[in-house]
């Protein structure tokens, strides 16, 4: 007995495939589609052929728990496990139409199967197959055995079947005696079978605008189509990977790449679109530095429009206020993001403890009487806009400075500062011995105000 079931391996033998391979390597997306053939066994089939097939009801399966849709569905043995048999379910002929650009064919059933695997490499293997014409049959999905214990779709592309006149077969080949080697189970159930006209969709994804030296993610997308699917981007300029569905992108310039995707139909289709990437200007906060007094209110404004913003590492509002309550220098960090694009400036906040423009008490000049060169110190309170002139008596000027002229160019910040006046008038030639007149004038950038103040000094050398 062992000698003719060998003999029977070598007559029937088949490549059998893992069940949980089966829907990965043949799938088929079925989408906008056209119906061209429908059965969902609702009511006893007639002009399906075949041996050995029941019609099953839920009363009687003993596989799924109930049909894919309905009350019934097709089934090798509804009520116990497959026995020594080939059983076959052949679908009456279907007409395939003709073939616009873009669009394929396809077939989707749903399944639920227990095969068991033969102890000796035997076939014991679910097959579908195809007839075109009523010619022979061929294969159309690879054999399978396994369990799926729950329905799930069974896919093939039938675009190459176009305008001919196709059959299905649904074949449980057991080339032995399941009995005997204790391999019976619960068999192969099959329902809502459809044949369907699909148009080939795809897209390249929506333009984007990104930020200078950011980087973004291109999306292509198959709406509708045979997998597996190849795509290429064109140019591969700054694409991380051209043949990948999302490459990242990280343009030096505005680009507009065109998309071609592919898909597995038989023949394939193809598709194109692009996509522009434009490359704008990071928009600049322009925070400036500023100065305020203790417990003074500050709202600060950034330029331009942002989705959100974190001050100092904190999400707040892109437009705040702050006050301090103690005198310090104080840093504000902004980090706004809009859209794709992360822009970061900070500002130097001068807290001050007394209300005012210049301290009176700390504007003099020394040495007084003055031979070389005369030192002219002021303390400011705020950040102010100086001007330092020297007249005569007779309220001739002989010198002007401003802030800029401070020893330590920054005269105009809060503080103290010294303006050095070498005795020289503005003509470069030197003043005479006399008593001048330094006054210095003011203007706050914090309280608005504008303050003067005198001092005289002696010119003796």
């Amino acid at each position: 007995m062992r000698g003719i079931l060998v003999l029977a391996a070598s007559l029937f033998a088949m490549t059998v495939s893992a069940g949980s391979d089966l829907g990965t390597k043949r799938a088929v997306s079925v989408c906008e589609s056209q119906r061209l053939y429908f059965c969902d066994f609702e009511t006893e089939p007639t002009d399906w052929a075949g041996s050995g097939w029941g019609w099953c009801d839920e009363a009687t399966m003993v596989g799924p728990d109930s049909a894919r849709s309905g009350q019934h569905c097709r089934g090798t043995v509804c009520d116990g496990d497959y026995g020594q048999s080939n059983y076959e379910l052949i679908s009456p002929p279907i007409q395939l139409p003709e073939l616009a650009n873009g669009q394929f064919i396809s077939m989707a059933a749903w399944q639920w199967y227990r095969i068991h695997q033969s102890p000796i490499d035997l076939p014991v293997a679910a097959s579908v197959s195809i007839s075109v014409n009523y010619g022979p049959w061929e294969e159309l999905l690879p054999p399978f055995i396994g369990f799926n214990p729950s329905w799930s779709n069974l896919g093939a592309d039938l675009s190459r079947y176009a305008v001919q006149s196709i059959r299905l077969r649904f074949q449980l080949l057991i080339a032995l005696d399941c009995v005997y080697w204790q391999v019976c189970d619960k068999g192969w159930y099959i329902d809502d079978v459809g044949i369907y006209l699909n148009s080939f969709g795809m897209s390249a994804g929506a333009d984007q605008t990104v930020c200078e030296d950011n980087c973004s993610e291109l999306s292509a997308s198959v709406s509708c189509g045979v997998p597996p699917f190849s795509y290429s981007w064109s140019p591969a300029t700054r694409l991380s990977d051209p043949s990948s569905p999302n490459p990242a992108v990280c343009p030096d310039a505005t680009i507009t790449y065109i998309l071609t995707v592919s898909d597995s139909a038989d023949p394939p289709n193809v598709g194109h679109d692009t996509v522009t990437v434009t490359v704008a200007p990071a928009p600049v906060p322009a925070l400036a530095d500023t100065a305020l007094f203790v417990n003074q209110l500050l709202c600060i404004n950034p330029h331009g429009i942002y989705d959100s913003c974190r001050w100092n590492d904190n999400p707040a509002s892109c437009d705040t206020c702050v006050s301090f309550a103690r005198s310090d220098t104080s840093e504000l960090r902004l980090t706004a993001f809009r859209g794709q694009c992360v822009i970061e400036d900070t500002m130097v906040i001068a807290v001050l403890a007394e209300r005012g423009v210049l301290d009176r008490d700390e504007f003099f000049a020394y040495p007084n009487p003055a031979s070389t060169v005369a030192h002219i110190r002021y303390k400011l309170l705020e950040p102010s806009d100086v001007v330092i002139e020297l007249f005569t008596l007779e309220g001739q000027l002989v010198r002007e400075y401003t802030d800029r002229d401070a020893a330590d160019g920054a005269g105009g910040s809060p503080g103290v500062h010294v303006v050095d006046w070498n005795l020289n008038n503005q003509s470069g030639t030197l003043a005479a011995n006399a008593v001048y007149v330094c006054r210095l004038t003011a203007n706050g950038h914090v309280s608005g105000e504008t303050v003067e103040a005198k001092t005289k000094v002696a010119v003796v050398k």
